[in-house]
């Protein structure tokens, strides 16, 4: 993917240039709209680019007028376009500001999705406008579109389909199905859509992704609703999951935390999970509960894309490549705010005049986890804010923020982490004034900033950069503590079959190591037949490397003379046989030369 950023607007006191400056990746800057954006799609045009940014006070205002260029952008092969309110940072030098403005734009594009060649199937997506020809006119130029309108149009609009009718209402079928009930000369029909463009819409179904109740910005909410459909669903990779397998328990932190019981685990066989595709409205809550990644939304930004984001925004805060330093004193540390899109107005209003702040959007507060929060304090953020929609699930954010609080409080004695659902500036400037701190926790955050792919890896990462000397018993996300019983284990070979991390490896017959960093402590180990295994939700910091934990003494085969078991686990099989007379089975020969002695 290749990105172009467009700084623009005078009127708002920004140094385009120092935006520019500290911003690495390709960029124009320009004093109006409508120039910037005539560059940018001729460059577009010319050479391939798929992600662009843009900052301007339009961010602040979704109207037709914004409508139009995105869609010029996007007639010229851009699939992803962000606006940025130039506001940010207002009242610092224009370095800082500058700074600010451009760590929040390269963060914007580092979340963009993964490019598709998957596109809207004009036959499976059909929009229902109400009362407005003019938008429909607009939407028909990439989706069918139908409009309900109670009078004559008096000319032909191109590619719209009118219904002559009044709107009544929208209803919604078991199935998720939705329809408008339409008034057809005192005769009630019913309009089949995938979505409803309806501005002042206030009915109980206002809420739903797929209808629209604001004329502003309608346009494009369409076609990124329309993009979000033709991508596969959220998926989950067996290869990675930790849940339960052969009826042992396992880790359920997905369907613990889905706040709408889409999520559905089976520990029979190899152990499953299942995500009924009608409930799931992909809040992203599980990606972010998930330890180790193996969880998958093409709508939801990745764990890994997350972290690159805030560490790239923190990176640019910092230096930015920037030629211009800043004037007469380090940069004040800023606070990431993982903020929910819908609030994010607030978060921008309350930024205006409050500590130095770059915002982090995210379809969903919960989508980011408690190792996301402690891999951010330690990469050296000032604080971090969770800014959540009031409307959504308050467990799924509360439970990750408190989860941080608590490991940052028993390792650096402070917890710069707080939690807000709220759209009102006033309500979130007051959190982003109570997590901003004057110095980082962290005093070389260079070694947390090359983690970030699972939460294990952002925990191990963030604990071992905030620890200052060893620490016994800490309650860190994602991560656990293995204890093997040395004299218990036979080297059997079941905790290392079904560990899907590889914090349990099974060097053949001579030894069992374990990697307390990729330990997710999900128990699925305990399966062990001796009862040699226990696993522990705290932790032992720093964590260290991988070290065995069995090196039992070996049987070496009385024929060929290579080591093939441990002697422990010689002696379970003769224990096992209870009291059979083992001489005819030839337990001091390896599998190999027992096989030879039966076949002659």
């Amino acid at each position: 993917m290749t990105s172009l950023a467009l700084f623009c607007d005078a009127g708002t006191s920004l140094d385009r240039r120092a935006v520019a400056d500290a911003f690495e990746g390709r960029s124009i800057t320009g004093s109006s709209l409508e120039s910037v954006l005539e560059t940018a799609t001729d460059t577009a045009s010319g050479e391939p680019c798929d992600r662009v940014a843009i900052v301007s006070t339009a961010a602040r205002n979704p109207t037709h007028e914004r409508d139009r260029f995105e869609a010029d952008l996007r007639a010229a092969g851009v699939e992803y376009v962000a606006w940025i309110d130039p506001r940010l940072g207002r009242g610092r030098s224009d370095d800082e500001r500058g700074r600010i403005v451009a760590a929040a734009t390269d963060a914007a594009l580092t979340l963009a999705p993964e490019s598709s060649t998957e596109r809207p199937d004009p036959d499976e997506d059909r929009v229902v406008v109400v009362g407005d020809p003019a938008l429909a006119s607009d939407l028909a130029t990439a989706l069918p579109v139908a409009l309900v309108t109670p009078e004559p149009l008096g000319r032909r609009l191109p590619d719209v389909s009118p219904v002559r009718g009044r709107a009544l209402d929208l209803l919604e079928g078991d199935g998720g199905e939705i329809t408008v009930l339409v008034d057809r000369d005192g005769a009630t029909d019913r309009l089949a859509a995938d979505q409803i463009v309806w501005p002042g819409y206030d009915g109980p179904l206002a809420d739903r992704f797929d209808v629209h109740a604001e004329a502003r910005g309608a346009v494009s909410a369409v076609a990124r609703v329309a993009r979000e459909r033709a991508r596969a669903p959220v998926a989950v990779d067996a290869s990675r999951c930790t849940v339960g397998r052969r009826g042992t328990a396992g880790c359920r932190a997905c369907e613990v935390v889905c706040p709408h019981d889409a999520v559905a685990i089976s520990s029979d066989g190899d152990g499953s999970v299942t995500i009924d595709a009608d409930a799931c409205t992909d809040c992203g809550v599980c990606l972010g509960a998930c330890p180790t990644e193996a969880i998958t939304s093409p709508r939801a930004p990745s764990l890994g894309r997350l972290g690159k984001a805030t560490r790239s925004a923190l990176e640019t805060v910092s230096s930015g490549g920037s030629r211009l330093p800043f004037v007469g004193s380090d940069p004040e540390p800023v606070v990431i705010a993982f903020t929910a899109r819908s609030v994010l107005p607030a978060v921008v209003e309350a930024a205006v005049d409050g500590p130095p702040t770059v915002p982090i959007p995210v379809p969903n507060a919960g989508r980011v986890p408690a190792a996301q929060l402690l891999g951010t304090v330690a990469a050296g953020a000032g604080g971090v804010a969770v800014v959540a929609d009031p409307d959504e699930a308050a467990a799924a954010v509360d439970e990750p923020t408190e989860a941080a609080r608590a490991t940052l409080e028993d390792l650096a004695g402070d917890a710069p982490v707080e939690r807000v659902a709220s759209a009102d500036p006033a309500t979130v400037a007051a959190t982003l004034e109570a997590v901003a701190r004057d110095e980082p926790l962290v005093d070389d955050p260079d070694p947390i900033l090359a983690h970030g792919t699972t939460a294990s890896a952002l925990s191990a990462g963030a604990v071992d950069a905030l620890t200052d000397g060893p620490q016994t018993g800490v309650s860190v996300p994602a991560l656990g503590s293995i204890s093997v019983d040395a004299d218990a284990c036979t080297l059997c070979g079941a905790c290392d079959n079904l560990c899907p991390t590889g914090a349990i490896v099974q060097h053949g017959a001579d030894a069992l190591s374990v990697d307390p960093a990729a330990c997710t402590g999900c128990g699925i180990c305990v399966v062990c037949p001796e009862d040699a295994i226990e696993v522990d939700e705290t932790v032992d910091v720093p964590l260290g490397d991988r070290h065995r934990a069995v090196e039992p003494d070996g049987i070496v085969c009385e024929r060929c003379g290579d080591r093939f078991a441990s002697a422990a686990g010689v002696e379970h099989v003769r224990d096992a046989l209870d009291g059979t007379s083992a001489s005819s089975l030839e337990l001091e020969c390896c599998p190999a030369c027992r096989r030879s002695s039966i076949l002659g």
